[in-house]
């Protein structure tokens, strides 16, 4: 099984994808986007956003990548919809985040100010607007963000229903976990 995780920039994907390592699914460490898409160096994995070494840019989008996401992996997209998209991926497993605009756009002031990488011509309506028809796909998992920073248990206990056709993981330990980890663009709100 492949595992996509779907967010607009500064919506939680790196913070999602600390919580599918804790339930057990490896990081393919990719960031698929429509074009330029980005490769991790897992050894650098917590500074990567700031270390150049630690991130590689692939002049490549998706769609010459996807096929080539090993199984048993989750895979970062940073894509807004497309039904060519969704018709490639909808075989998998497939966690959508959402997060409201404003709390996105301050997210991307503090990573501006913090790490000096500048997301925020990324962040706003018209790339939302662009993200918003995955609102409305019904057979993937629908993630909030403020779910994740506030320990939502019962959303983590349906998550891994979703992933696995049961609760493998002690959900307050994996939040727990999550929140703790350090990824490429953590903010010092979430320490």
């Amino acid at each position: 099984m492949k595992y996509f995780i779907i967010a607009p920039p500064k919506a939680g994907i790196h913070l999602c994808g600390n919580l599918f390592t804790e339930l057990g699914i490896q990081n393919s460490y990719y960031l698929l986007r429509r074009e330029n898409s980005l490769k991790y160096n897992r050894n650098l994995w917590n500074t990567s956003i700031t270390d150049h070494g630690g991130v590689r840019l692939i002049e490549k989008g998706w769609a010459e990548l996807i096929d080539l996401m090993p199984n048993d992996t989750f895979t970062l997209l940073q894509t807004p919809y497309s039904k060519k998209l969704y018709d490639k991926i909808k075989p998998y497993k497939i966690v959508y985040i959402t997060r409201p605009l404003e709390d996105m756009i301050k997210s991307a002031k503090r990573m501006k100010n913090e790490k000096g990488v500048d997301t925020i011509k990324f962040t706003n309506k018209e790339i939302m607007e662009k993200f918003a028809p995955w609102n409305d796909i019904q057979n993937i998992f629908h993630l909030d963000f403020d779910d994740l920073v506030n320990s939502n248990i019962e959303v983590i206990d349906k998550l891994q229903h979703y992933l696995y056709n049961r609760i493998g993981f002690d959900s307050k330990t994996v939040i727990t976990n999550t929140l703790a980890n350090t990824s490429p663009t953590k903010s010092h709100l979430r320490g």
